[in-house]
């Protein structure tokens, strides 16, 4: 689970996270105030991009090497580098 700005506990799973856009906020699971991702995390999804390239136009087995390693990229920014930040309306 992903800390609250608001609250620093529980707010949402990382796979809630990787599939959020900056647009998008859900209330958090402890203290119900809007959470989101800022926008940053669309560059975030440049490693995905890159990994689908290299399943394209690689041979096996290193087309199934690109794809994860892309996927897994994506992952580790999601959970090091991008926040969840508080949304206010």
């Amino acid at each position: 689970m992903l800390t609250c700005p608001y609250c620093a506990r529980p707010s949402m799973t990382l796979l809630r996270k990787c599939f959020m856009g900056p647009e998008e906020a859900v209330p958090c699971k402890s203290c119900g105030k809007r959470v989101g991702v800022p926008w940053v995390a669309v560059a975030a999804a440049a490693p995905v991009a890159l990994g689908i390239m290299a399943a394209v136009k690689l041979d096996a087995p290193w087309n199934i090497v690109g794809a994860i390693a892309g996927a897994g990229t994506y992952i580790a920014i999601q959970m090091w580098v991008v926040p969840v930040a508080g949304r206010e309306t």
